[in-house]
């Protein structure tokens, strides 16, 4: 079956595993042609093959071999041994094609004979003449990891257009973060034990720091402030800084919970361990500013500190709203039965504070006035809802979806403010997507020395 969606021609084969096949089955579930406007000479074709197997772990690279107007894709895999499904995004590069109708056929193979012969699936598409839309001078990009796939993306908000920025040697990233001003974008990597940097459009790729291999040491909830990368450690729960060219590491903390907030303006940092906790930037002054409260988020306009609390006396959950230093605090929203709120968001122009419950029969969206009025269940989600990201000036909330059971596993959405207006930006090319993050140009762009004129929305990467 083939389809047109938001101008991108995509190749869909949805496969089931044959009754009393092996739990090594593979199989091909979905093929897109990429760019995702109108192909045309001058763009370069890259083709995404997603494969549904029991290990994401690819045996190596695919191959493409073009001869004319016929194109051979191998992919390889790993079936392993693992009784469970998975998805693995194999991505081979085509390269510029003449204008004409090209035929593809794709074979799947497995190095341990666990799939009675390769896997084999034909298609074609068509190379235009007509020019490619690209990108307005208006539009914002939203850039993203994902661990499974190992690459790093980005897509215009509208997802009409997404681009893998098809970085060498990204291998399971496990934080994700981007500096604005100087126009850079940093990952960790689990299993490399290094945190690298490239460019906004993936060129100059350098690395920055190295030796985190240890397992407790992985960094996670990478974030860019005040010309400084942090991050926490998996498992320790150390929280470190360091600058932006990777010199200067500093310990901030040697405990936490791992999640953390940063006040760039007062040049405070806030986490959890035991209780909420906050210091400078470089560690020192550190006192409390509550007893047990977790998932802080700092309003730097309304000079506001948010968090959730469980009250002890019936168990109940609680959003607050406080002074930065803890003081006055006020209960906005009571959460009662089993449900934790998840993935607060807070959109403070908007005047709204935005969480998400992932119960087992529902999922859903709540938004709640900064001064507890207006409580409203907005948007409901078959799938667990995994971040919330305030959209980038227009008018929009954004969230990231995770559905294991289901294909595709991973969506991003968006709907309006109230949540009316529910539309699916992308759910392609995604596997396992964390740390999204916007970035919109200017008309008339500042120099870098100036970071208040760039507009940056974020959500932690996990």
């Amino acid at each position: 079956m083939s389809l047109r969606t938001k101008n991108l021609l995509v190749f869909v084969l949805f496969a089931s595993r044959p009754v009393g096949a092996s739990s090594a089955q593979a199989s091909i579930v979905s093929v897109a042609i990429l760019p995702t406007c109108t192909v045309t000479p001058r763009d370069r074709v890259v083709m995404e093959v997603l494969v549904l197997d029991t290990s994401p772990f690819a045996y190596k690279p695919p191959l493409a071999i073009r001869n004319a107007n016929q194109i051979y894709v191998d992919v390889f895999i790993d079936s392993g041994s693992l009784d469970m499904l998975d998805t693995h995004l194999s991505t081979v590069e085509i390269g510029f094609l003449e204008s004409g109708t090209y035929e593809y056929t794709i074979q799947v193979h497995s190095p341990d004979q666990s799939v009675a012969g390769p896997i084999q699936v034909s298609g074609s598409f068509f190379v235009g003449r007509e020019p490619c839309r690209y990108v307005r001078e208006s539009s914002c990009w939203m850039y993203w990891a994902d661990q499974w796939a190992q690459t790093i993306k980005r897509a215009t908000s509208d997802g009409l257009r997404v681009e893998n920025l098809r970085i060498p040697g990204v291998f399971y990233p496990s934080g994700f973060a981007i500096d604005p001003i100087q126009e850079k974008f940093y990952w960790a990597e689990s299993f490399t034990g290094r945190i690298r940097r490239a460019n906004l459009d993936g060129q100059i790729v350098e690395e920055i720091l190295s030796g985190l291999l240890r397992e407790e040491s992985i960094p996670q909830y990478l974030t860019f402030s005040q010309g400084y990368l942090f991050w926490s450690e998996f498992e320790a729960g150390s929280i470190l800084r360091m600058n932006a060219d990777g010199s200067g590491l500093i310990e901030i903390a040697s405990r936490s919970s791992g999640e953390f907030a940063i006040d760039s303006k007062d040049g405070k940092i806030y986490w959890r361990w035991g209780k909420l906790l906050r210091a400078n930037l470089d560690g020192s002054s550190r006192e409390v500013v509550t007893s047990e409260a977790w998932s802080p988020i700092v309003g730097p306009l309304t000079r506001k500190l948010y968090w959730i609390v469980r009250r002890p006396e019936n168990g109940c959950l609680v959003i607050q709203r406080a002074n930065l230093d803890g003081s006055e605090a006020e209960d906005l929203v009571l959460i009662g039965g089993l449900s934790t709120p998840w993935a607060l968001a807070l959109d403070e122009r908007g005047g709204r504070l935005y969480w998400a419950l992932n119960e087992d029969i529902r999922k859903s969206i709540w938004r709640v006035t900064t001064d507890g009025t207006g409580l409203e269940e907005i948007v409901v989600d078959r799938n667990h809802i995994v971040d919330i990201i305030v959209g980038p000036d227009d008018g929009k909330i954004y969230w990231t979806t995770a559905s294991p059971s289901t294909l595709p596993r991973q969506r991003i959405m968006r709907a309006n403010s109230d949540g009316s207006d529910i539309e699916t930006v992308l759910d392609w090319h995604l596997d396992s997507p964390f740390g999204l993050t916007f970035v919109c140009p200017m008309s008339n762009p500042p120099e870098r020395e100036q970071p208040k004129e760039e507009k940056h929305c974020r959500s932690p990467s996990r």
